[in-house]
């Protein structure tokens, strides 16, 4: 196998940041700033005219690339909204389909699930004829392993199961009826996974009716409320700290997870939901992954 060396270059404030430091790696093993994914139109809408002339290549839409994974606001590899920005506007706005979204883009804690799903992709080299069926957006841990890598929130060899939860926790899963209206209650600190499922063709209604945590910006896995609505549970969800009321939500499909991490004592949220007779019409699941090399 031919080796190719490439000289990757951290400045001192990066290197004191594990997250700068993954996403520049990330980036030299060729992961592209989301914003410049080919589909990015259906997620954001880019201001060229709020950004400064040397930066506006950065932010030009790279057709050809191959994508592995779908679109996620909390990627390591998602500008901020001020990235080259020419005054306190920002340089992109959010569609109007994702609620809240502004608040967790620009995370550079620590690469997202869908970054390191798409670090296998791009990189393996998988045996034709072996196929092992992850399920919940989870994907091999290698390429003869009989185990998955799962999503926040997932466990099981295929990633079929919730993620464990701590003691006084709601048990998982829970069926939401239709015209039935359900309340969960966190409080404290502790650790749940809740998967909620409806009947196929329902979507789930959530409204946030209270949120009480440490505040944060951005807001990312782990710190407060994850709420994974899209089809793919792959993605990282929409991510909640602080306070925050009647906050309003529906999913994708009939299947939704809620992950609440609190962190103290005083942490707290209040969540309502029911499912309804609609399926959802967006078209952002829609490209085709097939021409993956493995």
């Amino acid at each position: 196998m031919r080796t190719v060396e490439f000289e990757i270059k951290i400045n001192e404030n990066c290197n004191k940041n594990p997250g700068c430091v993954a996403r520049k790696v990330l980036m030299y093993l060729g992961l592209i700033p989301t914003v410049r994914r080919s589909d990015r139109d259906t997620f954001v809408s880019v201001d060229d005219t709020k950004i400064k002339n040397e930066y506006k290549e950065q932010y030009s839409k790279l057709d050809n690339v191959l994508l592995y994974v779908n679109y996620d606001f909390s990627s390591i590899g998602h500008y901020s909204q001020y990235y080259g920005a020419s005054s306190s506007e920002t340089t992109f706005s959010i569609e109007k389909s994702y609620v809240a979204i502004d608040e967790i883009i620009g995370q550079e804690y620590r690469p997202a699930f869908s970054d390191l799903k798409w670090l296998y992709f791009a990189h393996c080299k998988k045996d034709p004829l072996y196929s092992l069926k992850c399920k919940n957006g989870g994907y091999p841990k290698s390429e003869n392993s009989s185990e998955c890598e799962c999503p926040t929130g997932f466990s099981g060899e295929t990633c079929d199961k919730p993620a464990k939860s701590d003691g006084g926790c709601y048990k998982s899963p829970i069926f939401v009826a239709p015209k039935k209206l359900h309340i969960l209650r966190f409080k404290g600190k502790k650790t749940c996974n809740i998967l909620l499922s409806s009947f196929p063709n329902t979507r789930i209604v959530m409204t946030i009716l209270n949120l009480n945590c440490q505040t944060k910006t951005p807001c990312f896995e782990n710190d407060c409320l994850q709420i994974k609505y899209q089809k793919d549970m792959a993605l990282t969800g929409l991510c909640l700290c602080g306070q925050k009321d009647k906050e309003g939500l529906t999913s994708h499909s009939n299947q939704t997870l809620i992950r609440y991490t609190g962190s103290n004592s005083n942490s707290s949220v209040e969540i309502n939901f029911y499912s309804i007779n609609r399926t959802y019409i967006g078209n952002e699941y829609s490209i085709n992954f097939s021409d993956r090399d493995c």
